[in-house]
C-alpha cells in the first residue's frame, strides 16, 4: 500500500511557488495518509520536497511511518532537469533508508547512493551507477509530462525517470486532453498487479484531484488537495 501512496505523491507538484496539501481518501476506508508540498521555482532553477504520512489502516499495516523525497535542478526552454533526487523513508523499530541520486550530465550517467541505518548504525553503505541516463525523476516528471501534454497529440506515450528501476526506467502514460493524464502502474498491491491512475490539471498547473483504480481490497482511492 505504501507504494501506491508514493505514486499519488508524484502528481501534486505545482509549476510556481507554493505550499500544498493533500489527503488520500479511500471513503468508507478513511483518510489513509497526508501528503505536503514545498515548492520553489525560478526561470533557471527549481527544488520540491514532499513528505508523506500514512494514517488510519495504512498507518496500522505499514512499517513505514515516514516517505520524504527532494528534487533540485534547473529549468531550460520549459522544462524541468534534475541534478539531485533524494529519498529518504524511515521505518517502525528504529530503521532509516536514503537514496540520493546524483545526475552528470557531462558523462550521460547517474550515480545512486543507497545506505541504511538500523538503530543509529549504518548497516549498508553503497554506490552504483544507474544502467540507464535520465533528467527525469519521480518528483519533476509530473512538470515534464504535463508540459508535453499541452502540444502533444492524445495517444499512450513512455517516459524515462530516475526512481523507477523496478519498471525498466519507463513510465507509462497517456495523455487524455491536455488537463487529463492517465498513468500506469505495475505493483502487486493491484489487481492481477496493474492499476491506473488519472489525474486533472487545473490552469495554474496543479493537480487538485487524482484517482487511483484496482487498488486490491480497496477497489480505489482520491486524491484530494485541502490547501
Amino acid at each position: 500500500m505504501s507504494k501506491i501512496l508514493s505514486v499519488l505523491m508524484l502528481f501534486a507538484v505545482s509549476l510556481y511557488s507554493d505550499n500544498l496539501k493533500y489527503i488520500v481518501d479511500a471513503g468508507l476506508f478513511g483518510n489513509l495518509a497526508n501528503i505536503n508540498l514545498t515548492y520553489n521555482s525560478s526561470k533557471t532553477k527549481y527544488s520540491a520536497i514532499m513528505e508523506i504520512r500514512p494514517k488510519g489502516l495504512v498507518k496500522l499495516r505499514a512499517s513505514r511511518i515516514l516517505d520524504r523525497r527532494t528534487s533540485r535542478g534547473f529549468i531550460k526552454n520549459g522544462q524541468y532537469y534534475s541534478t539531485l533526487y533524494e529519498v529518504v523513508k524511515t521505518y517502525k523499530g528504529n530503521k532509516k533508508v536514503r537514496r540520493i541520486y546524483s545526475f552528470d550530465y557531462k558523462n550521460k550517467r547517474v550515480t545512486k547512493h543507497y545506505t541504511v541505518w538500523q538503530n543509529g548504525k549504518k548497516i549498508t553503505d553503497t554506490k552504483t551507477k544507474l544502467p540507464y541516463f535520465s533528467s527525469n525523476d519521480l518528483l519533476n516528471m509530473y512538470h515534464n509530462i504535463v508540459y508535453y501534454a499541452k502540444n502533444a497529440k492524445r495517444g499512450t506515450y513512455k517516459i524515462s525517470a530516475v526512481g523507477a528501476e523496478n519498471d525498466g526506467g519507463k513510465i507509462k502514460f497517456s495523455i487524455l486532453s491536455k488537463n487529463s493524464i492517465k498513468m500506469y502502474i505495475n505493483n502487486s498491491n493491484f489487481s492481477k498487479g496493474k492499476g491506473v491512475l488519472i489525474f486533472d490539471v487545473a490552469a495554474s498547473g496543479i493537480s487538485d484531484l487524482g484517482k487511483v483504480m484496482r487498488i486490491k481490497m480497496l477497489g480505489s482511492a482520491k486524491l484530494k488537495r485541502i490547501k
